[in-house]
């Protein structure tokens, strides 16, 4: 009996919906969240990349991610294009660093839903898509324009060989 008067006490609470996050593109089987599109805007100033891929003055945050998961699909798991783990850890502490000490730090994961694992994963997948590039496209880097034309033409093959899907926002947010 007062497991059931637990349990009623505690549906309600249960019961209320959120919105947690929204999916606003899928790339095969992988999903491109609202909440990463945000991430990628806020990190585009932070990350120490040198990629020009990254830079947000090409395409837009959901773009980018939309060419980004092209990418990994074609890198797959093949071991040339993962970054080892001490490479990975260095390139979060040098954005650590930049972001000016452990209190924005902290600032920075809370605000973008991150912890330091969650974190190192999304550097680690930025990581990928950085060496897939630097092995796959042909142009030296030296020369912007051509560069981030010849990688925009191996991410239209790649959209050739998987399934796009953009999703719009029904009604208002």
């Amino acid at each position: 009996m007062r497991i059931l008067l637990l349990l009623l006490l505690l549906l309600p609470s249960l019961a209320r919906s959120a919105v947690v996050d929204r999916i606003v593109a899928q790339v095969d089987d992988q999903l491109v969240l609202e909440s990463d599109v945000g991430l990628e805007e806020r990190l585009a100033a932070f990350d120490t990349s040198e990629s020009l891929f990254w830079n947000p003055r090409h395409k837009d945050a959901m773009q980018r991610l939309v060419d980004a998961a092209l990418i990994r699909l074609a890198a797959g798991d093949i071991d040339l294009y993962q970054p080892s783990d001490q490479a990975v850890k260095e390139r979060r502490d040098a954005v650590q660093a930049k972001l000016g000490g452990a209190d924005a730090w902290r600032d920075f994961l809370k605000r973008s839903g991150q912890d330091e694992q969650s974190f190192e994963r999304v550097l680690r997948r930025r990581m990928v898509v950085e060496r897939y590039l630097g092995r796959n496209n042909q142009v030296e880097e030296t020369n912007p324009d051509k560069w981030l034309g010849a990688c925009d033409s191996l991410v239209d093959q790649l959209r050739e060989r998987s399934r796009v899907r953009l999703i719009e926002l029904r009604g208002g947010k």
